[in-house]
């Protein structure tokens, strides 16, 4: 059996090589993984950073290489939503990027606790239930206003931004 740490650092594809893979609307021709898909995906890999973070917290062990991670991780992440929101004309843009701050501000909150030896745990429980409520809800918006407007587009609604 493998430990948290361990699946971490060898996923079946690292979180640089998603980002690289999978960076918006599916491609007929090719295949290539829609916004959907990609957005999914890495709530997935933020959801193992989170399980792989709260063991590390569990057995009292340095939690900065993964808080490292999932801030730089989730920044990514952030960055493609936002740019989705823009190619897509997405109404609710400015609010949900007002979430991703509060979320990064989170983050780096998380960071300082570790830096100053305090506990962690209750804040890391906190931030994993507001990125879950952001997920269920101002990702979950998103994503349909995507799939509406790829609709729109497809049946000659409108141009894609």
């Amino acid at each position: 059996m493998t430990s948290d740490q361990d699946t971490f650092r060898r996923p079946a594809e690292s979180p640089m090589e998603h980002s690289r893979r999978a960076d918006g609307d599916a491609d007929p021709a090719t295949g290539a993984p829609c916004l959907a898909e990609a957005v999914h995906s890495e709530h997935a890999i933020q959801r193992q950073l989170l399980r792989a973070l709260a063991a590390v917290v569990a057995e009292a062990r340095d939690t900065s290489e993964f808080l490292q991670a999932l801030a730089d991780f989730s920044q990514r992440h952030f960055e493609r939503e936002e740019r989705a929101m823009a190619r897509h004309r997405y109404p609710d843009g400015p609010a949900h990027c007002a979430e991703h701050r509060r979320l990064q501000d989170e983050i780096e909150c998380l960071q300082a606790l570790a830096a100053s030896d305090k506990p962690v745990g209750d804040a890391l429980v906190r931030f994993a239930a507001a990125l879950q409520s952001h997920v269920e809800g101002a990702d979950a918006s998103l994503l349909a206003h995507v799939a509406g407007h790829a609709g729109r587009t497809a049946s000659g609604g409108g141009p894609s931004a």
